[in-house]
């Protein structure tokens, strides 16, 4: 619990482009549908996603997703309500 209570604060850390595809993993998008939402290759997602999980010391887009949905503060960065 003490690394996810660590881990909270560095939602400040991603650029607003990173936390636009942290939001549509955490709705369980793949990395190819994220693309398509974003006009993005899905080459250039899996890098996205790569350095997210770098910046937050997570191991996997699975745990990216729970960080997101269970670890990252509202205040900073409220879940997106749009399509």
């Amino acid at each position: 619990m003490y690394r996810w209570r660590e881990r909270e604060h560095r939602g400040h850390l991603l650029t607003p482009r990173e936390r636009e595809i942290v939001d549509l993993i955490s709705r369980g998008l793949s990395n190819k549908e994220v693309g398509r939402q974003l006009n993005l290759q899905e080459g250039f997602i899996k890098v996205h996603v790569h350095n997210i999980c770098t910046k937050l010391e997570v191991p996997n887009r699975t745990a990216l997703a729970l960080w997101r949905l269970r670890a990252a503060p509202a205040s900073i960065w409220p879940m997106s309500t749009g399509a």
